[in-house]
């Protein structure tokens, strides 16, 4: 989804444009999911991996196998997850 809610189909997957995508601003949280880190407020640790809050209102799971890279990657810009 894009901030304003709007959605865009793609004709690839995400395993194709995750590679191309600024890692200084995105995170892949899940096979299904990439998200700018410009929008994560916080993080928080479930039994099933994690959840990424934002600051649109959405919450995003994170995958058991992902969630240290994802608190790793994310914990450079939020100072309070270190």
């Amino acid at each position: 989804n894009w901030v304003d809610g709007q959605r865009m189909l793609m004709p690839r997957t995400l395993k194709y444009y995750s590679p191309k995508l600024p890692t200084e601003w995105f995170i892949r949280l899940h096979r299904n999911c990439v998200v700018n880190r410009r929008y994560v407020e916080r993080l928080e640790r479930t039994d099933a991996g994690g959840l990424v809050h934002l600051s649109t209102g959405e919450v995003l799971p994170v995958s058991r196998r992902r969630w240290s890279l994802v608190r790793r990657q994310l914990a450079h810009g939020m100072p309070h997850l270190n």
